[in-house]
């Protein structure tokens, strides 16, 4: 695989050819400082595989800032958070990466408190964009100087590898770029500035491996050309270059900068393999969410390696899984986290808590069933984390297939990588052991039949009918019913009318016009999809706006369907009508379902029951769906504590209560689940993982006598500890075993009397056994007997088994 092939990148290895790209997150300080949470995303993406973690686009000078919590090197006091960002990316086995940057006009007065400067003064076609100051002379060499400094920051903060940001419009492309700079001094060279940055950058890098991230074109109407950039490129002196990275587009065409589903994947790629022929290192970035792409792009020698943004946000693992063969949650190119730059931290539609807030969940110690009722994001997100807390899962759902609502819209043409995130929720639940049980209904006498400990409501919401006359007609749909009634392949419909300015209408228009029907929308909003971030629409707005397949009218009020027109109040105040001859197709946002719960709530159950909902979330989005599925499994969890069910257990010691760094209820939690666990395989699983845990520890004979007891030599903890590090565990088994082990270490503090009175007593014995009780990969014979060795001889719980 050549994924996994290791590439020279002048002075470092890459051990991987999978580059956690610079991609632009708002993690950061407001002074630019790095943040701790900024620091454990980075080093996710570290462990998660890739070779090198850039961080986002890092700004040389104040007045280069694009974002309110960018990421700086401006100032010394940008250094120590970098020197611990760089330890913890290494301490991961990866490089770490800073891109280097201005932002030019591009820069916001509102973000960095300066006015922007440019090579000429040509504000940025968005609203409310600054009018940059042009540099003078005595500006562009300051400007130069930044740069070097900010390279020596980085230098003496660890960073290992550097590149510069000249592409996407930033400061360094728009001196190359003709829209962008009309000087008729010296730098009216395109390539003058750059190299000039390039010079100093090297210089001061001293021996960190120097590139360039450029644009192969613009992608607007005079920006530059892929011949054009070819002809600077070469010009710059590549054969000083450690490599050069190719996306392409700027901030008028951004939708080359970050790909929408509907382009093709790797689709720069034969725009970087002429680079290559520059004899330096090529990547390539722009919709390679999948590992079979990105071999491709290697296979087909198109680039040396690939650089990956979103697939990371996504899945911090993807490189990992991508290497292994493994299956990851996958990016669906919704564009989600592009849009979210201007308002704050970036969040990501899949992975609901990659900007934080995570939920921490209360692992079940003793096996539960649930019964999730409804197959939408909700109920898919929730049986997944129910599975991953110890739960026996039932999935019920009405329809032929687990989706909902998402899988009637991952069928439109504009977002074609949906179906992605449903694919890995089939995968990963059948690996879950979660039964999926599919076209049927539940009511409450059926729930009961099935005797859970625990029901979570995810049936989802119902399309709000409009009650203007005619709107009950037979041709008159809500669109999630239009849309489940239309078999796939079936023949494009003449005319459409829509009620309705929503996000669906705006996708469903450009499904329709696209296939060649006529569409009118009609609304009283002001703009349809308003709601929808300008990157997740970029291709289906403009679209519509411009098909003479698609009328819309807006800010008007619906009066009457009639069988062949809509009546609806205009602008001027008078009724008016509008031909509709066909399907009539509402979008109007949704109500709970909300039957099966009052029927619940009315009956004795011998269960809880929740719905997904109660937090207030809408989960009228995908992601507000899956966050709400998340904080609704932690009620489960918080409220889920075992019952002690005799006195017998309340015995166990004042010192494992002083010694466990646990809460009472939690320990007595484990004492529940231990007494009541009578199956031999769990009983032996618990002394593997002791053995194992032992094992991992430095200078285990010195420790105490319980340790000593093992018998173990330095050579045998050394392996245990390597097969505890290794890829043998799962991140869900590593964070199952948290409670134990601090059983485990807190031992070592103790006495050997109060070590014999604990191991002596039958309720620490169970703690002690049980709460190591999770699956083990590889159950060979001398950890069994080390096992021994752990346990002594006596009569104790499952002592027969070994």
């Amino acid at each position: 695989m050549l994924l996994a092939s290791p590439l020279s990148l002048a002075s470092r290895t890459l051990r991987n050819r999978i580059v956690s790209a610079p991609m632009e997150r708002n993690y950061c300080e407001p002074d630019g400082t790095v943040t701790d949470s900024y620091i454990e995303y980075l080093a996710e993406r570290a462990a998660g595989g890739a070779a090198l973690v850039y961080t986002e686009a890092t700004y040389v000078r104040q007045d280069g800032k694009s974002r309110t919590n960018q990421m700086g090197l401006s100032d010394d006091l940008h250094r120590p958070g970098i020197r611990r960002l760089a330890d913890r990316v290494h301490a991961e086995g990866s490089l770490l990466g800073i891109q280097l940057m201005h932002g030019g006009r591009t820069s916001s007065r509102r973000a960095s408190g300066l006015p922007p400067v440019a090579p000429t003064a040509i504000a940025l076609s968005r609203p409310n964009a600054d009018l940059p100051e042009e540099l003078t002379l005595d500006g562009i060499a300051d400007l130069i100087e930044s740069f070097r400094r900010a390279t020596v920051r980085a230098v003496e903060s660890g960073v290992d590898v550097l590149s510069l940001h000249g592409a996407h419009g930033y400061l360094l492309h728009s001196f190359m770029s003709p829209l962008t700079n009309r000087r008729t001094d010296r730098y009216a060279d395109p390539a003058l500035f750059v190299r000039e940055v390039l010079d100093a950058v090297i210089a001061a890098a001293e021996g960190i491996p120097v590139g360039i991230r450029i644009s192969a074109f613009e992608g607007n109407p005079g920006g530059l050309t892929v011949e054009q950039q070819l002809e600077i490129f070469g010009s710059l002196d590549p054969s000083r270059l450690a490599f050069v990275d190719v996306s392409a587009g700027n901030y008028e065409a951004p939708q080359w900068m970050s790909q929408s589903g509907e382009f093709p994947r790797a689709g720069l790629a034969p725009y970087a393999k002429a680079y290559r022929d520059f004899g330096i290192p090529v990547g390539v970035a722009g919709h390679i969410n999948d590992p079979e792409t990105a071999e491709g792009v290697l296979a087909g020698e198109f680039a040396d390696y690939v650089e990956v943004a979103r697939s990371l946000h996504a899945d911090p693992a993807a490189a990992r899984h991508w290497l292994q063969g493994t299956t990851y949650r996958p990016c669906i190119s919704c564009n989600l986290c592009s849009d979210d730059l201007a308002d704050g931290p970036v969040r990501c539609s899949v992975n609901p808590w990659v900007a934080g807030g995570k939920p921490v969940l209360r692992f079940s110690a003793r096996r539960r069933s649930a019964v999730i009722v409804g197959g939408g994001p909700a109920g898919l997100e929730s049986a997944r984390l129910l599975a991953e807390q110890n739960y026996q899962v039932e999935l019920v759902d009405a329809n032929e297939r687990v989706g909902g609502q998402f899988r009637l819209a991952a069928g439109l043409k504009g977002v074609p990588e949906y179906h992605r995130i449903l694919d890995w929720y089939e995968s990963t639940l059948a690996g879950l052991g979660v039964t999926v049980t599919l076209r049927t209904e539940l009511d409450a006498e059926s729930i009961r039949a099935r005797r859970p400990d625990v029901v979570l409501i995810a049936t989802g919401g119902r399309g709000i009918r409009s009650t203007v006359p005619g709107a009950t007609s037979p041709r008159v749909s809500d669109v999630r019913e239009w849309l489940a009634d239309r078999a796939v392949g079936e023949e494009p419909l003449t005319d459409v009318t829509i009620l309705g300015g929503d996000r669906e209408a705006l996708a469903l228009s450009y499904h329709l016009a696209s296939a060649g029907t006529r569409v009118t929308v009609i609304t009283d909003r002001a703009d349809v999809a308003a709601e929808v971030g300008s990157r997740a629409k970029i291709i289906s707005a403009p679209y519509v706006l411009g098909s003479p397949l698609v009328t819309q009218l807006t800010g008007v009020s619906l009066l009457a369907v009639k069988s062949d027109a809509v009546v609806y109040l205009g602008a001027d105040g008078r009724s008016q009508r509008v031909a509709a001859p066909g399907p009539v197709i509402v979008t109007n946002g949704t109500s709970r379902r909300d039957e099966l719960m009052a029927e619940l709530s009315t009956s004795a159950n011998r269960f809880r029951v929740y719905d997904v909902s109660d937090n207030g979330a809408s989960c009228e989005t995908y992601l507000s769906a899956v966050t709400a599925a998340g904080l609704a499994v932690k009620r489960v969890c918080d409220d889920t504590v075992e019952p002690r069910a005799s006195g017998a257990r309340s015995s166990m010691p004042d010192a494992v209560r002083r010694i466990a760094p646990l809460a009472v209820d939690e320990i007595d939690a484990l004492l529940d689940a231990a007494w009541a666990s009578q199956d031999p395989v769990e009983l032996e699983l618990c002394r593997l993982r002791i053995a194992a845990l032992l094992g991992d520890t430095d200078g285990l004979a010195a420790r105490t006598p319980v340790a000593s007891a093992a018998g173990l030599t330095e050579d045998t903890i050394a392996e245990l500890a390597s097969w505890w590090k290794s890829d043998a565990f799962t991140d869900r088994e590593k964070a199952r075993i948290a409670y134990a082990e601090q059983f485990v270490v807190s031992v070592s503090s103790m006495g050997d009397d109060e070590v014999a009175a604990l191991l002596a007593d039958d309720d620490y014995r169970a703690v002690y056994d049980f709460t190591m009780a999770i699956y083990v990969l590889d159950m060979t014979a001398r950890v069994s007997l080390m096992t021994r060795a752990v346990l002594g001889s006596g009569d104790r719980p499952g002592q027969a088994l070994i």
